[in-house]
């Protein structure tokens, strides 16, 4: 190895040998997302991390990590410390502090590994293979991270070499057998634990050093460029290559990348050439800066670079499209608006329109251009070896053989006016537009024919016609602002489904005869056979479709976010875009061609940098550089525990674990899936973060993928973790708890036992006391009740003597009544005797006598008796009856006791706003009442139970059965009735007596204005006869008479004195009062 490289530095010192850089083609540069806000960050070294993701060290010390989403921290640096003397291995930083090498952790936590020698301070460290290297003034130290090993060379002989200066060590590495140190003195080889100079290097300055493991071959960087020394082949010549100051190198599978103070070059070994990556594609992907501090190769197809700039990163993959700027399509030098791609038949060129001519196109090595024709063009079509180009002017027809344009015989619509756009079918007749007048012209036939513009609907315009397309099946297929329009046979017709995807930009019929669209919102298939429309699934939502293509391969989408390959059936095969070698947001709408009958296709899509052409053979086969998922940071509880170096861990039991992923290169959109055993299902991530809570203890195998199927092999990954069982979960504490429970289950049985029997001797003693109380209290009512009964028997036979001393003088008086010839009299005397008769007949025995009563008087007074209870509940009390005197036969009165149960019995099934409506008249010689209500059901009334006197209780039908009645119950859904009958007494005669009566008084005995103060006088009765003060002094006060006056009136209208009518009513009232059960002496 001594003497190659000797022969290598002699080579070198007469610069013999050199390789000079050309130029390539334009280049894609993607910054750091944070660039594009104005965060710049100066990186003097990257690491790649050995999980993924790219370390920073800035000029200042500060150490960040990037995950292809995030630079972690936003502020700041991830170490505690800045460090200006700092390397990467093994997942973890290393430096020199106070003497000793130090390992920090990625979430900063520092470990002293070795002590070096008292006093040793270390200018320089670096790492080469698996070993640390550091320099000092006076020694060389190497620690072998795997052997663990330190070992020092000395540097004295690097001093007794010069001793006009001193002697820098800038670099070091450790190839094949020995270490080689790169100076500002020459190269120095190690040799017995010292250090011996290569003659041959001189004193030249060495600033790098770079050992190819693979290839066996070393690089070193100088002030003059690099010499690529090979060391397995001595007769080799070197090679000296990228003529600038060294500052970087890194190596790829087919190159070597090389970092200078004056750009980047790219040494090829495969043609031996050496190219210079120009930064002139666009302002925002430019490679800004020129001393390229670093270069990393992140083994997944990417350089990163890092620059004074900032940091960068260019995809491998991206070498697959060719560039050309768009200055470089004219004449001029200035951009120009590219207007149509057209390709060549069996060639590798095509025609490219413009606004400022038309040229050809050949990328064959160098792209070349030649000029065809110069002037303005708005579109073009090839007919053949014709190419004919619409302008402003009209139809120009050119010879492409002969570049010439040639004079052809044109209708003068054609010769003068400007045409828009231009289409030529398989009947080589031509279509154009002008302005919105569509028109078409047989070149053959020189026919011509105008349609005008009626044909577009009045309901867009005004339209702009964007598209005109000839198909080999579906005739001529015109694209505009709000759909798509297609002719055949001379007919158009208007597709309306087209109208929601907005402007077409794109059409093409496939293989099949199927028509494919690009419109603003999304791109759809039109059937050859139904015509049906079918909406095609895009790479991603909300992108913008510009430009279709058809290859072999499938059909191609280029859009806002790259390139798409689709079979024919219209599912997604492959997809490309940034960061491999595209640009979101470059393609534009309309303009894109492909060699269809090539026997290698070509894809040459416009873009708004230029062109972009490729291999569409080669990319659609191509995969992607893999990408697995970056777990760039672990927080427990918020609690940074690590970052960009996930492995095995553990959580304790009810602590969060929160994570972030990213994924390199890939930048953006970044879309995965998880989850956390392999039998739960996928799960989506919203965002970069994912938080974890409430896990359960146990073992975890966090699993993360993709969302997206084209991209779910690229992008995996897996984490392992364990949840921490805590000691309150634990089996011991489970029996703990057990063994506790049943203790405490024994104590509360034992002390619930105790409370109980002193509760039950407390209640034992409260309910002797009670039954001692209650058996007073019941002697007492057996008392009362005793008494009340007596009372009330006292008060019946009191009542029943009354009306038998008042019988024989009724009798008198009716026998004198009839001897006078009086039957009025006659007839009020019998009326009082029937009245009485009723009075008599309301008992509280249980007599089986035949009695007489009015229903219609008891029903009455029970009615107005509850119809305070019900307006008071917010019910409605609704009755009628349609004769007053309702006269039945009973077989016991309990008339009062029946009515006032099915009052009490329906207001509980009453709801608010509710009514009961009760009816009383006769059918068939029985007296029925009804009752009917919406409320609950009434199933159960016939068995409601009540008291009649005592204690005893009876089912309310056998009260009704003991009165000689009959009652039924009907149930329905709507309401509930309940019917009650009994037979009705025969008292005709008695009825027409009082009918006649009662008319003989009304037409002779009194007119109009006596019956008026008649009524008066009975209403001042009727309001004041509970007044046991009320009197006949009252009334005539009111009437403004005089006593005499008043009695001799009263007494020629009603044939009675005052004194006796009043009586009459108030014995009337009474037996109304006593029939409701209140009583007499409340009323006066």
């Amino acid at each position: 190895m001594y003497r190659i490289l000797c022969f290598v530095f002699a080579v070198f010192y007469f610069g013999v040998f050199s390789a000079n850089a050309i130029e390539k083609s334009p280049s894609v540069f993607y910054p750091l997302p944070t660039q594009t806000q104005g965060k710049v960050y100066a990186a003097k070294s990257l690491f790649v991390g050995d999980a993924g993701g790219i370390w920073l060290h800035d000029v200042h010390g500060k150490i960040r990590f990037f995950d292809g989403q995030t630079i972690l921290p936003r502020q700041g640096s991830i170490l505690s410390n800045d460090y200006q003397q700092l390397v990467y291995l093994t997942n973890a930083f290393w430096t020199v502090i106070d003497g000793s090498l130090n390992k920090i952790s990625t979430n900063d936590v520092r470990t002293r590994v070795v002590d070096l020698p008292v006093g040793t301070v270390i200018d320089k460290i670096g790492v080469s293979g698996k070993s640390i290297w550091m320099v000092s003034k006076d020694y060389f130290y190497t620690y072998n991270t795997q052997s663990l090993l330190l070992e020092s060379y000395t540097l004295k002989t690097l001093t007794h070499f010069d001793k006009s200066k001193r002697v820098v060590v800038n670099d070091a590495t450790f190839g094949i057998s020995k270490w080689v140190l790169a100076t500002n003195s020459g190269v120095f080889l190690s040799e017995n634990h010292s250090f011996v100079h290569v003659p041959r290097s001189g004193d030249d300055y060495v600033e790098t050093l770079f050992f190819s493991e693979k290839r066996r071959e070393m690089l070193v960087g100088t002030l003059d460029g690099v010499l690529l020394v090979d060391l397995k082949n001595k007769s080799k010549d070197p090679q000296k290559i990228a003529k600038s100051h060294v500052l970087s190198i890194a190596e790829t599978e087919n190159e070597y990348w090389i970092g200078t103070e004056n750009g980047l070059f790219v040494h090829s070994l495969l043609n031996q050439s050496t190219t210079k990556l120009k930064s002139n594609v666009h302002s925002g992907y430019s490679l800004k800066g020129h001393k390229i501090f670093s270069l990393v190769n992140d083994a997944q197809g990417g350089i990163w670079i890092a620059s004074e700039k900032g940091v960068f990163y260019y995809s491998m993959f991206g070498q697959k499209f060719n560039r050309v700027l768009s200055k470089k399509l004219t004449k001029s030098g200035l951009n120009a608006d590219i207007k149509n791609i057209a390709y060549l038949q069996g060639d590798d060129e095509f025609l490219l329109s413009t606004s400022t001519g038309v040229a050809r196109i050949n990328f064959n090595q160098t792209p070349q251009r030649e000029l065809l024709y110069e002037g303005q063009v708005n579109d073009s079509v090839l007919m053949g070896n014709d190419l004919w180009l619409a302008t402003d002017d009209g139809l120009i027809k050119f010879d492409v053989t002969h570049s010439k344009v040639v004079k052809a015989p044109l209708p003068l619509l054609l010769n003068h006016s400007k045409v828009d756009r231009i289409e030529v079918d398989r009947h080589e007749e031509l279509w154009g537009v002008s302005g919105n007048k569509l028109w078409s012209y047989n070149t053959v036939t020189k026919v011509f024919v105008e349609y005008g513009e009626d044909w577009l609907v009045d309901a867009y315009l005004p339209a702009t016609i964007t598209q005109l397309k000839a198909t080999r099946h579906n005739g001529i297929l015109i694209g505009t602002e709000h759909g798509t329009y297609s002719i055949r046979e001379q007919r158009i017709t208007f597709n309306s489904a087209s109208s929601e995807y907005g402007q077409n930009h794109s059409v093409i019929e496939d293989r099949d005869g199927h028509v494919w669209f690009a419109s603003d919102y999304g791109v759809y298939k039109q059937q050859s056979d139904s015509g049906e429309l079918l909406p095609i699934v895009l790479a991603e939502d909300s992108i913008s479709p510009k430009c279709l293509m058809e290859t072999p391969q499938g059909i191609w989408l280029s859009s806002s976010r790259g390139l798409t390959l689709y079979n024919y059936q219209g599912a997604v095969k492959k997809h490309f875009g940034e960061p491999y070698g595209l640009i979101n947001n470059e393609f534009i709408p309309s303009v894109c061609a492909s060699s269809l009958s090539s026997a290698y296709p070509q894809l040459v899509i416009g873009s708004a940098l230029g062109l972009v052409k490729v291999s569409a053979e080669e990319l659609s086969v191509s995969s992607l550089p893999h990408s697995p998922v970056i777990i760039s940071q672990i927080k427990i509880d918020d609690k940074l525990l690590s970052v960009g170096s996930p492995s095995e861990f553990s959580v304790d039991y009810g602590r969060s674990l929160s994570l972030t992923f990213g994924a390199l290169p890939q930048t953006v959109n970044l879309s995965l899936e998880y989850k956390l055993t392999e039998s739960s299902t996928w799960l989506p991530i919203e965002g970069s973060q994912l938080t974890l809570d409430h896990l359960r203890p146990g073992n975890y195998q966090l699993h993360l993928r993709s969302s997206s199927a084209e991209q779910r092999n690229k992008l995996e990954s897996y984490l392992s973790f364990q949840v921490i069982e805590p000691w309150y979960l634990s089996m011991t504490a489970f029996i703990v708890y057990v063994l506790s429970l049943i203790s405490l289950l024994i104590l509360v049985v034992w002390w619930r036992s105790r409370m109980m029997m002193k509760a039950n001797r407390l209640l034992k003693e409260q309910i002797d006391l009670k039954t001692s109380q209650l058996r007073h209290q019941s002697k007492i009512v057996l008392s009362n009740n005793l008494q009340l009964r007596k009372q009330i028997q006292v008060r019946h036979a009191l009542l029943e003597n009354i009306l038998l001393a008042i019988e024989p003088r009724l009798e008198k008086l009716k026998f004198g009544a009839r001897e006078a010839n009086q039957e009025e009299l006659e007839i009020l005397v019998e009326e009082a005797r029937i009245e009485l008769e009723q009075v008599k007949n309301v008992r509280s025995d249980s007599e089986s006598t035949i009695l007489t009563h009015n229903l219609s008087l008891v029903l009455e007074s029970v009615v107005s008796s509850w119809s305070d209870e019900f307006s008071i509940a917010g019910m409605i009390l609704d009755a009628e009856i349609q004769s007053r005197r309702s006269y039945v036969k009973l077989q016991q009165f309990n008339l009062d006791v029946i009515f006032n149960a099915l009052f009490a019995e329906a207001m509980k099934r009453l709801f608010k706003n509710q009514a009961l409506v009760v009816r009383c008249y006769e059918v068939n010689g029985r007296i029925l009442v009804t009752m009917s209500d919406q409320g609950g059901s009434a199933k159960n009334v016939e068995q409601t139970m009540t008291t009649t006197s005592g204690f005893a209780l009876n089912q309310l039908s056998d009260l009704v059965e003991q009165s000689g009645g009959e009652m039924n119950v009907y149930m329905s859904k709507e309401q509930n009735v309940v019917q009650l009958s009994w037979p009705a007494a025969d008292i005709e005669q008695l009825e027409t007596d009082l009918d006649s009566y009662s008319k003989c008084s009304d037409d002779n005995i009194l007119d109009d204005t006596e019956r008026l103060w008649l009524s008066k006088v009975e209403q001042l009765v009727v309001d004041n006869f509970s007044d046991a003060e009320f009197s006949t002094a009252n009334v005539v006060k009111v009437l403004f008479m005089s006593e005499r006056s008043f009695q001799r009136r009263f007494k020629t209208a009603t044939g009675k004195t005052f004194k006796e009518y009043l009586n009459e009513v108030r014995l009337e009232k009474a037996c109304q009062r006593l029939l409701s059960g209140e009583k007499v002496s409340q009323h006066g």
